[in-house]
């Protein structure tokens, strides 16, 4: 079996992590993969029968179209995949709040729109389930340095934007003589699971906009799986994390918050990330995506 992601190759784009969680996680189950781009040179008929592709439609123009393959599209223009036979292909957008009618839910984050024909979901994290190493994470929690840090982009868009949830918090912590770490993107893999985990504070903080609508960011999934406390602003992230995340919708009150959290007795904030990362590692990996698009195929087969 072979799984191609289809453009945005890493660290060419911020999508690339996604694309790069996936290859991870069909190679860990058996599949043949590859990584290809409109820049390769491809021959369509090089792909064997029932391959899985999957694109986003700012990098899909020379994506191969075949009736006997599988398609995971993300963002794309449904037009130009009419050739491919509505059993054959899964529309992948993100879940949020007003996605409640006409689904099928698959999983406790993701859900079938039947009318749109659109699988809802979330991102996870780029570990796979035996590379949480929860005793680690642990054991070496005490080490952990005084640093607020956010990997990822700050813009300061009055919609869509985050600089004006997320500076709040980090002023705050400033105050305490927290280092506030924002390193420049892109940033490897393996760089910026030791920087996150190094640090006492990771918030997956989201703007107003995903605050509002529901949006769950992979930076949740990702942090708490690299061995940090879940902090947010989000109810919705809180939901889906449980196990006493860190919530207040104020990004000033959700650091006072932090500050109480961290104030318990060591023991009790362990077992708080024990069960954090044991709900990560469970139900928040590209394993758990995989399995989740993979039944939507079998529900659309037996609609044929």
């Amino acid at each position: 079996m072979l799984f191609v992601a289809y453009g945005h190759k890493l660290y060419s784009h911020t999508h690339s992590y996604i694309h790069y969680g996936f290859i991870k996680a069909f190679q860990k189950l058996g599949w043949d993969t590859k990584w290809v781009d409109d820049n390769d040179e491809i021959d369509p008929l090089s792909y064997p029968s029932g391959t899985v592709f999957l694109t986003e439609g700012q990098v899909d123009k020379k994506i191969p179209k075949r009736k006997d393959c599988l398609y995971i599209l993300h963002h794309v223009s449904r037009e130009a995949y009419q050739v491919i036979p509505k059993h054959n292909k899964v529309f992948l957008d993100m879940y949020t709040q007003n996605i409640i009618e006409n689904v099928i839910q698959i999983s406790e984050v993701s859900f079938y729109n039947t009318t749109g024909d659109t699988l809802h979901s979330v991102w996870a994290t780029d570990l796979l389930p035996d590379e949480i190493d929860i005793e680690e994470a642990i054991r070496t929690f005490d080490n952990k340095k005084n640093a607020v840090v956010f990997i990822g982009t700050l813009t300061n868009c009055n919609r869509f934007g985050n600089y004006n949830q997320i500076m709040p918090f980090v002023k705050e912590a400033q105050k305490d003589e927290y280092e506030w770490i924002h390193p420049s993107n892109p940033i490897d893999n393996n760089t910026q699971k030791s920087l996150i985990s190094s640090c006492l504070l990771a918030p997956a903080i989201t703007g107003f906009w995903q605050q509002d609508v529901g949006y769950i960011p992979c930076r949740i999934f990702k942090n708490i799986s690299y061995g940090c406390i879940g902090i947010t602003n989000s109810k919705y992230v809180a939901d889906i994390i449980k196990n006493d995340c860190v919530y207040h919708q104020d990004s000033i009150e959700l650091y006072k918050k932090t500050k109480e959290f961290l104030q318990q007795p060591n023991d009790i904030i362990k077992d708080i990330l024990r069960r954090q990362m044991t709900n990560v590692k469970m139900n928040h990996t590209y394993m758990n995506r995989i399995d989740d698009i993979l039944k939507v195929f079998e529900i659309k087969k037996q609609q044929v």
